[in-house]
């Protein structure tokens, strides 16, 4: 971000305390999490929940929960031409996601009631006692 002067365009925040986190993500117009080894990546669904789409590596984990165009952009791994052509592709189009959408599948996926209600199944299915 200095070596290029993109510091009036690029804010990197750090880490955010939890109870400040909707607000800083508010603030946003994507998450961009480029990782080697992410797992299943709570910080993208945080950031859907939100109504924001993710730039990410294209990992198979990602994969399961994020749909190209949808709620989020890909890049290969270890590419970072890659990563600044998703970068610029997602300021070409920002305006063609539905942040609402976006926002209404995380709701729909990952909220507590959902989650919850999906516990509850295998906990019936698999955990009866007697």
């Amino acid at each position: 971000v200095e070596e290029y002067q993109l510091d009036s365009q690029v804010t990197l925040h750090g880490e955010v305390p939890q109870d400040l986190l909707a607000k800083a993500l508010g603030r946003s117009d994507a998450l961009i999490l480029y990782s080697r080894y992410e797992t299943f990546g709570c910080v993208v669904i945080e950031a859907n929940a939100c109504g924001l789409p993710a730039i990410l590596s294209d990992r198979p984990v990602f994969r399961e929960y994020c749909v190209e165009n949808k709620n989020a952009l890909f890049a290969s791994p270890d590419n970072v031409p890659a990563l600044s052509d998703a970068i610029i592709s997602f300021i070409n189009k920002r305006n063609s996601f539905d942040k609402s959408e976006i926002a209404q599948f995380a709701k729909n996926n990952f909220s507590y009631e959902v989650v919850a209600k999906q516990f509850e199944e295998i906990y019936k299915r698999f955990g009866q006692t007697n």
